[in-house]
């Protein structure tokens, strides 16, 4: 089914871009349980190109918005068309799911429904046209809809296209890059033959071009011919010149820079016996006679030489024992364990560090940024006090491979009241650790935690209570 995703901060836009006809019904209930499945945040769904639906539309729409609050998000319609109201309608469904006018709307509504009692600090009428940023969004102001920055260092939003704010979501910047045609697809895979025949077209034209140069030399000079025997007979006519030998028996004592003659440097040389230079009178060590060889002086005995034993072998080289598996330092339900505890210490570095490089959203700066904003706001909300959360049980622990799921009593206890109810974690072997990869919120459940017996109470303790007199 054709459509495209968006993201704007925490709300993925799901825009539909066919009509929901009787044999896209299937393929809309995967679509949407798909998307939530790979996306923990909040959901739009823009139907501004359909015309035309199935009366059976409401069902996979009212199973989504039930998806959504297991998992604690929002879930709503955007630019509905007036069929697919009297759909909803027919189905009963229009008063299980938020239908808004344009995806504007849907966003502002969603946001502040997301922050629960908590009234998200925005910088309305943001000028900046960066509207790929992470703390682009819209708000409500005056009845009418503004956009606004959501950016938790306010004194540094200059409204303006140089802000210091600008965080581009690289996410959706992937996800928006266009796949073009490999050039390798449906390519004839090339022949042997084809190489060969290619070779062969080369060497051709090569000859074809040597002759025409040839033809070009003879066309220029036509009754000279290249025969290159009558060089070497020229050669070999100079050689053989009288002449030659006494130009070259002229010598040069580079010692006294003095020129001798031919006749000088005859009368150094001995005169041989014979005129032929290799015969054997000319070499008077051949006509001398053989010494007669000596008689054999005996050599005193040697002394026998010991023999050396062979050294032993060497003892061969023990080999490392080998190395253990390297275990994860921590199981997964006390990596679940160390996360949700960590709020209590105020130690988000620690939570940081608890989630899977590939679901994190933001850098670990900002990350801390939203924490500690998120418990200022607490403290100026409960008087100084924030909310204390605990694991009450660990209810489950399955690893499978690489993969594991945590399922945990989760005890929320905050000035106003204590909030118990079921925590799914999953999480994912990265590096020799355990990471969380998400986590779904389940039903409410009722408190395991027995209270203490023979506790002092404490004023603090009847937050919201007048001292009886």
């Amino acid at each position: 089914m054709e459509h495209t995703t968006k993201r704007r901060g925490n709300i993925l836009i799901l825009s539909l871009l066919e009509d929901l006809t009787f044999h896209k019904n299937d393929e809309l209930g995967s679509l949407l349980h798909r998307t939530l499945r790979d996306n923990n945040v909040d959901l739009i769904v823009d139907m501004t190109q359909v015309q035309h639906v199935d009366s059976t539309l409401s069902g996979h729409f009212v199973a989504a918005r039930r998806e959504c609050e297991l998992k604690r998000r929002q879930f709503g319609l955007a630019n509905v068309p007036d069929i697919a109201l009297k759909v909803l309608h027919t189905g009963g469904a229009d008063h299980q799911i938020h239908v808004y006018g344009s995806t504007e709307e849907a966003i502002a509504d969603i946001s502040d429904r997301s922050h629960g009692t908590q009234k998200r600090r925005l910088v309305m009428d943001i000028k900046c046209g960066h509207d790929d940023c992470v703390y682009f969004t819209y708000g409500k102001g005056g009845g009418m809809i503004h956009t606004a920055c959501e950016y938790p260092y306010q004194d540094d939003i200059t409204n303006g296209p140089t802000c210091k704010c600008y965080k581009p979501d690289w996410q959706q910047i992937q996800e928006n890059l266009p796949i073009g045609p490999s050039p390798f697809r449906n390519a004839k895979k090339k022949s042997l033959y084809e190489v060969r025949d290619k070779v062969a077209q080369q060497e051709t034209q090569k000859k074809s071009r040597e002759s025409q140069a040839v033809a070009e030399v003879d066309a220029v000079n036509p009754g000279e011919t290249y025969q290159p025997e009558e060089e070497f007979e020229a050669v070999a006519a100079r050689l053989e010149d009288p002449n030659l030998v006494p130009k070259i028996a002229k010598a040069v004592d580079r010692r006294s820079n003095r020129e001798t003659n031919s006749s000088e440097v005859e009368a150094m040389t001995p005169s041989l016996l014979s005129d032929d230079p290799f015969a054997v009178d000319n070499f008077p060590s051949s006509t001398e006679p053989r010494p007669e060889p000596k008689a054999d002086i005996p050599t005193p005995e040697e002394p026998p030489v010991a023999v050396v034993p062979p050294a032993p072998p060497k003892a061969p080289v023990p080999e490392p024992p080998p190395q253990p598996k390297r275990e994860p330092a921590d199981t997964p339900d006390q990596v679940v364990r160390k996360f949700v505890q960590a709020w209590n210490e105020g130690d988000f570095q620690k939570e940081y560090q608890s989630l899977s490089a590939r679901n994190r959203a933001f850098s670990e700066s900002d990350y801390v940024a939203r924490r500690q904003s998120l418990r200022a706001d607490q403290k100026k909300k409960f008087g100084g006090k924030t909310s204390l959360q605990e694991v009450a049980r660990v209810d489950s622990c399955a690893i499978e491979g690489i993969h594991a799921t945590v399922e945990i009593t989760r005890v929320d206890r905050t000035p106003a009241g204590a909030n118990c109810y079921g925590q799914h974690y999953h999480l994912v072997l990265e590096e020799g650790f355990w990471k969380i990869q998400r986590s779904e919120d389940g039903e409410p459940r009722k408190n395991p935690i027995k209270p203490q017996k023979g506790r002092v109470m404490k004023a603090s303790d009847f937050l919201g209570r007048t001292k009886p007199s």
